[in-house]
């Protein structure tokens, strides 16, 4: 169930970033879209990767090794 609520709201939040503009920087009143989706993947899943890392890296202690 975490998994599925997981890529829903990724796919939500990434979705929203492509589709809708936001103000460029240096002028307020021109609106600009994020124009590279593949870009936005490949950040999606190095984030997810260290959140992984991160998670086994201090959930480790609690795995059990048989040995």
């Amino acid at each position: 169930m975490g998994i599925q609520l997981n890529h829903v709201a990724m796919g939500f939040f990434q979705e929203r970033i492509i589709t809708q503009g936001y103000p460029k920087s240096d002028d307020t009143f021109i609106i600009d879209k994020f124009g590279d989706a593949q870009f936005l993947v490949l950040i999606n899943r190095i984030v997810a990767l260290l959140l992984c890392g991160i998670y086994l890296f201090y959930d480790y202690r609690r795995l059990v090794v048989f040995g």
